[in-house]
């Protein structure tokens, strides 16, 4: 496909989307067992059928992408990558292809229809990105402001304090991670029924997401968190998980939430004055 080409219309992208369907589910019919256990055959398959359909009656329907007859390996190439695609772009692969090619800066939340309830990748490169984790309300809060996902930090505080003394010591799991927004960075969060959250890859991870490493980040009543990150820095001068929190419950560099008032605008204007004289 040439930029010169004129770009295929919708109906034309869903013709030709027909045949890669009409294709796989001639597989399913006649064994969705066999599927689902030799995935790797499935895909071979899929691709050798969508060609065939390509170079005979259905020629015409890849003629918009530039594609004709004579041009097999051209064509080829196309639907393999397509298929490719349909197994392995999972949300994490789809954002970390999206953002090494991209240009410009971003600070993405990226979810799929698919799987909404169970995981989103948070993602910056050239622009900042943080993430908080409260375990003992259960929430993560992320945003482009640092001090923004501090919002939770009352109520996680008031339920610290009710606590026993012996285990006060949980609320060190309060924290905030900054993703690298200077090289690129992804985080996958994931989150099961603790029954389902065995070590090792995340539910629905592709084959080419696998390579990443997941942390058990915490636990929320029935259900466990866990996270995948992908850092496009040099693995040597990237620091672990650990190294990379920043404490929010009971840390004296982390200003407290200002109450609330009834007229802000003018409470910033009234504190202009201190402000200026402690930068004298």
């Amino acid at each position: 496909f040439s930029m010169s080409d004129p770009m295929p219309g919708e109906h034309e992208v869903w013709q030709i989307a027909e045949i890669f369907e009409s294709t796989l589910e001639g597989i399913l019919e006649q064994s969705h067992h066999a599927f689902l256990c030799n995935l790797m055959a499935t895909r071979a398959a899929l691709k050798a059928g969508v060609l065939a359909a390509a170079l005979s009656t259905q020629a015409h329907r890849f003629e918009v992408l530039g594609l004709r007859r004579q041009c097999c390996n051209a064509t080829r190439d196309f639907i393999e990558c397509a298929v490719d695609a349909f197994f392995d772009n999972d949300l994490l692969h789809a954002t970390n292809v999206f953002l090494r090619k991209a240009k410009g800066s971003f600070g993405l939340t990226v979810t799929s229809s698919l799987e909404s309830d169970r995981e989103m990748v948070i993602a910056a490169r050239g622009q900042s990105m943080s993430v908080a984790f409260f375990p003992e309300c259960g929430l993560v809060l992320f945003a482009s402001e640092q001090a923004a996902v501090k919002a939770a930090l009352p109520l996680e505080s008031s339920l610290i304090a009710k606590l026993p003394s012996g285990r006060v010591r949980h609320g060190s799991g309060c924290y905030r991670v900054d993703l690298d927004s200077l090289s690129g960075e992804l985080i996958r969060l994931t989150w099961c029924t603790r029954e389902t959250s065995a070590p090792g890859p995340a539910p629905s991870m592709s084959r080419q997401s696998q390579g990443y490493s997941t942390l058990p980040i915490m636990q929320c009543g029935a259900y466990a968190l866990q996270a995948t990150t992908v850092c496009y820095i040099e693995e040597a001068f990237q620091p672990s998980w650990n190294q990379r929190q920043v404490p929010l419950y009971g840390n004296p560099l982390v200003l407290p939430i200002p109450a609330t008032t009834a007229d802000p605008v003018g409470n910033d204007i009234a504190e202009i004055p201190e402000a200026l004289h402690r930068i004298q």
